[in-house]
Parts: C-alpha cells; structure tokens; sequence
C-alpha cells in the first residue's frame, strides 16, 4: 500500500507538471518515471526474495505486478533508446512513451485491490472498529458540549446582554460603560451582548 500510494502521488505530479500534453516526454516526467519504475522494481526483487520464487508467483496480483513492472521496464528503456537526440532534447511521443504511460495507469487502477486486502486483515479491523469507537465518542461529547454551551450561552445572554447598544452617531448609549475605561479606549467587546458573541 505504501509503495503504491508513493508511486501514485508521483504520477500523479508527473501528470500535473505536464498537464499541456502527457504524453509528450520531458526531462521532469522521464526522471518521475524512472524513479517510480525504480520504486515497483525495488518492491518486486524484495517480495521475490523474501516470499521465493513459487510463493511469490502463486498469487495472480503479483503475477500482475510482475509483468506490469517488467513492462514498464521494457517500454521505458526502449523510450530513452528511441527517443533521445544528440542536443539533449527529444523525439516526440512514440508508442514507447504511449506504453509507458499505459502501464503505469494500469498500477494506478490496480491500487483499490491492495487497500481492499489491508482492510480485510485483521489488525485493519481492529483499528477501524477503534476509529469507530472514538468518532461515536468524540459526537456525543461533542453533542453535549454544544447543549452546556448554548445553555450557558442563553443564560449568559440573558443576565448581560443588550447592554452595547449602538446610537445614531455610532456611539454606545449606555452611559456607565461610555464613561467606563474600555469606553474610554474604544472597546467595545463583550461576550454575552448577544447570542452569537456567547456562543
């Protein structure tokens, strides 16, 4: 899941920063590609040399992986080979260019099979009935925060509100507070004037 999540976040970048045409090879994209070729092939030599040869081969998703990477591999070296001049520029899009693209597309649509495998672990379940536990805690504290608070907020409102009241001459017309230092800095701010405030 991590290495498809790294590799999806860079191709996704590489698409971006060649929004104009993706499909035309640049120096950005080829050296996107070639790091996120590097990533799946990386993973593939661990998994063929922790799991072994039969194991790793004995289920369909790494078969897929396997033959997507070394697709890749194939189509990219065949890329720099076909498509890389003398003035350090290149030739336009090839088939190549097209087949790289293709592949690593095709490991993007791939991606829900590995998340769809870490939810049905066990240790997954675990932490999203956790996660779930803490978000129904977290709503009916919260639920009752908000009733303390509007509570306290209409009682608040009640005792002490309306006492800033602005004139025509935008001024307050209560005389106590005009009068008081906060009136004399211009200060008007009180929390239980009005609802909104006390809240």
């Amino acid at each position: 899941i991590v290495v498809d999540t790294v590799g999806i976040c860079l191709i996704v970048g590489m698409l971006i920063a060649n929004r104009a045409n993706i499909y035309q090879p640049t120096r950005s994209s080829q050296a996107i590609t070639a790091l996120v070729i590097s990533l799946y092939f990386v993973e593939m030599v661990i998994k063929l040399c922790v799991k072994g040869y039969t194991n790793y081969f004995r289920l369909l998703r790494n078969k897929i992986d396997f033959n997507l990477t070394s697709g890749m591999l194939m189509a990219f070296s065949c890329e720099l080979a076909y498509g890389f001049n003398v003035e350090g520029g290149y030739y336009g899009v090839n088939i190549f260019t097209i087949l790289v693209r293709v592949f690593l597309m095709a490991r993007i649509i791939l991606f829900p099979r590995h998340s769809s495998k870490f939810v049905r672990n066990s240790m997954a379940k675990k932490i999203s009935r956790l996660i779930r536990r803490v978000i129904g805690k977290i709503f009916t504290l919260s639920v009752a925060f908000f009733c303390v608070s509007y509570g306290f907020a209409s009682i608040g409102v009640f005792c002490f509100g309306g006492h800033i009241q602005k004139g025509s001459d935008n001024n307050p017309t209560y005389e106590a507070l005009l009068n008081s230092r906060f009136g004399q800095n211009g200060f008007w701010g009180l929390n239980f004037n009005d609802f909104t405030g006390a809240f």
